[in-house]
This record gives structure tokens, C-alpha cells and sequence, in this order.
């Protein structure tokens, strides 16, 4: 496991408390940053690719990660983690309550066990989005980051999504996760539609978003649609391209045959 990494010049290792952190992580490898909190410059950014097929081997790499990244060890402003977790609901914040969040997923999931529940408030609407955390995981983070903040990877995304609603009446979003992708679609400021999907194979991807958008009534030539997440997967963009015009991806400079962590291809993670 040979880390990919950068330090920017302005970084100074004797200033940690000046410092956030932002965490990533999924079966596909585990990245950290580190953004200034003046200047909101990032100083410092590092990939560990790998590829587990469970839990287990997640839990093992991330402590072994976490026991050698000296960077890691420090004591920093603040702590954030981004969990890709695929088990998650939406809920009015008017009827939501801490107390109520297990019950909400329990109750369109079915029983959860060996998990935790984590829940981010939406921003410019008034939705909850809540979680399940692999409690082993959950664990182990503790033991590193006491003060942690846990954040769902749709967290920022719908966030950002929101920010365009007022420029466009109808659009959708593809975030690329490690086995497989999220699929938002946005009608009149609000989504519509929000969805993982447990597939990488290209001829799944165009299934799926055909007969979503078929039963939604919504035609997907003329349908603005924003990519972010593990862009590497080739076949899968070609596809969206030829049925898709109006395709964009949220990172400007994003190139497509590179295979890069969320960090890099979505800065609104950090």
C-alpha cells in the first residue's frame, strides 16, 4: 500500500490546532486532508488505495493506516469523517428527534444489528438525512478521534445540490461509490428521487437511470446531470455521455482517466 500525497509549501507541522481534518473512507482506500482554518487552504492532502471486499478488511486497514500516519496522531481544530454508508433514509426535520433516528431506519431497512446511527441536517431545506454505522468501525474511530464528527458522503452533496436549485427546475446527480452509485434527482428545489444502487457494471448504471427517469416521467436527453465520486470508471462515463448532453462534472478540472478518491474530485467533501 504506497500512499499518493502532497504538501503544499505554506504548511506548518508545528501549528496542528490551526487545522481541520477531513477523513474518507470506503472499501476503495482511505484519504485525509488537512485545510487551514483561516485561509480554508488545503496543505495537505493523502491517499491510501486499496481494495477489501467486507468490513473486516476495512477495519484492518484503517488501523493499520492509523497506527503509521504520524500526521494523524496530532492534535488538530476539529475532526470530520465521511461515511459512505448505503443503509440511510430522509425524514421532515419536523419529525425528527435523536431518540426516534434508529426507529426511522429500522423501520424502512428492517433490523440493523452491530450498527450505529448517525444523522446530518440538510441545509436550505428541512430534511434529515439519517445513517447506519458499522459499530466495529464506529469503534475504532472513537478510539483514535474522540471528537470526531460523522457526516453521510450525500451529506455535502445534497448541500451543494441545493445551492443549484434556484438556477435549475430539473436535474440529477451521479456519485460513484465503491460498489456502485448514488442516483439524486432534483424537481422544483427538492429531490425527487435518491438512491444507491449496488452495481459498477456500465450496462447496469444505463438500466437503472432509464427506467428511474422512465418512471418519473422525465426525459433523459434533456435532463442536466452532475458526476462526482470514483470518475475512473470509464465504460460507465462513455455511457452517460452519448445519452447524456448535458452531463458535467462538479470538479472543473476533473479528468477522466485518472483514479482519484472523492477528495480530489469533490472539494465540497472538505
Amino acid at each position: 500500500m504506497h500512499p499518493f500525497e502532497f504538501k503544499e509549501g505554506h504548511f506548518k507541522p508545528d501549528s496542528f490546532l490551526n487545522y481541520r481534518v477531513s477523513i474518507q473512507l470506503n472499501l476503495n482506500g482511505f484519504s485525509f486532508c488537512l485545510k487551514e482554518t483561516g485561509t480554508g487552504a488545503i496543505s495537505v492532502f493523502k491517499n491510501y488505495p486499496f481494495r477489501v471486499s467486507n468490513e473486516n478488511g476495512l477495519l484492518k486497514k484503517v488501523d493499520h493506516i492509523l497506527k503509521e500516519e504520524d500526521l494523524l496522531a496530532e492534535p488538530f481544530a476539529e475532526v470530520s469523517v465521511f461515511a459512505d454508508s448505503k443503509k440511510f433514509t430522509l425524514v421532515p426535520g419536523k419529525f425528527f428527534h435523536p431518540d426516534l433516528a434508529a426507529g426511522f431506519i429500522e423501520f424502512n431497512l428492517g433490523s440493523l444489528n452491530h450498527s450505529k446511527t448517525g444523522w446530518n441536517f440538510m441545509e436550505n431545506n428541512d430534511l434529515v438525512l439519517i445513517y447506519s454505522f458499522p459499530e466495529k468501525l464506529d469503534d475504532l474511530l472513537k478510539g483514535y478521534f474522540p471528537n470526531r464528527t460523522t457526516i453521510h458522503l450525500l451529506c455535502p452533496l445534497m448541500n451543494y445540490l441545493s445551492r443549484l436549485s434556484g438556477n435549475l427546475s430539473r436535474f440529477g446527480s451521479v456519485c460513484f461509490g465503491d460498489s456502485g452509485f448514488y442516483l439524486l434527482i432534483y424537481e422544483d428545489t427538492k429531490p425527487v428521487f435518491i438512491n444507491f444502487f449496488e452495481s459498477n457494471h456500465p450496462d447496469d448504471l444505463s438500466f437503472f437511470m432509464l427506467s428511474t427517469l422512465q418512471q418519473l416521467g422525465i426525459e433523459m436527453d434533456g435532463l442536466k446531470v452532475f458526476v462526482c465520486g470514483d470518475v475512473d470508471k470509464i465504460p460507465v462515463i462513455n455511457i452517460l455521455d452519448r445519452r447524456m448532453p448535458r452531463l458535467e462534472f462538479i470538479e472543473k478540472d476533473c479528468e477522466r482517466s485518472d483514479s482519484a478518491p472523492f477528495h480530489k474530485y469533490f472539494s465540497h467533501f472538505i
